[in-house]
């Protein structure tokens, strides 16, 4: 176990600097906003992205830790949560845009001018979360975390194809509320009971280190 803990610290380093990297990309942001806020006109569904970004880092970097029990490391195991987390990076360096020392800061133009590679980048890292349950633990992720990430692609894509303002506030709302409900259960922030909702059953707790990242996997 001693040398499997070491593995696993030796690579979790390089994932907790990007997903703080990834943190501090949009904390900079909103500092550089507020700071600039007499010339910003807000968009809030700029701003409740960032929220859900700022979220799922979070959940994120605390699933890697779940991952601490697995004992066999391979560098395809290394290589699909490394992709995952570059992922995140990546949709976080389009979530905010960059504050220009002089003139109006349009948050609604600057949202629109990157909204389709941000939404296909979030596309891409939720397909690479199914992936990293599939490689890491051999199946696919719970069935009601599965078709989270099945409704959360869709949402993403819909709004990736769109330029309808409509379609951009009501996909914001939807992934950050469905985030929040499925988040709630998957890390125990609200009873157990509702587990079996989701197909995950309440016995899958301390008793195998390796289901603890599933539990709480990230979306």
């Amino acid at each position: 176990m001693h040398v499997a803990n070491d593995t696993f610290n030796y690579l979790a380093v390089l994932f907790s600097i990007i997903v703080g990297l990834a943190a501090t990309e949009l904390l900079q942001g909103l500092r550089d906003l507020l700071v600039a806020r007499q010339r910003v006109v807000l968009y809030w569904p700029a701003v409740t992205r960032v929220a859900t970004l700022l979220l799922i880092l979070a959940q994120t970097w605390w699933a890697i830790f779940g991952l601490r029990g697995h004992l066999d490391w391979t560098f395809g195991m290394y290589a699909v949560v490394l992709l995952q987390i570059v992922l995140l990076y990546l949709v976080t360096s389009l979530a905010l845009p960059s504050v220009l020392p002089e003139g109006e800061i349009d948050m609604r133009a600057l949202y629109f001018a990157h909204a389709s590679a941000f939404y296909l980048l979030l596309v891409a890292a939720a397909a690479a979360s199914i992936a990293k349950d599939a490689v890491i633990d051999g199946r696919l992720p719970d069935p009601g975390n599965l078709l989270f990430h099945a409704g959360f692609i869709v949402v993403a894509l819909a709004a990736a194809a769109s330029r309808r303002d409509w379609v951009h506030k009501g996909a914001t709302l939807v992934i950050f509320a469905s985030f929040i409900a499925v988040l709630s259960v998957l890390c125990e922030l609200v009873s157990p009971r509702w587990k079996p909702v989701f197909g995950i059953s309440p016995l899958k707790r301390q008793s195998d280190a390796s289901l603890q990242a599933p539990l709480c996997g990230a979306p």
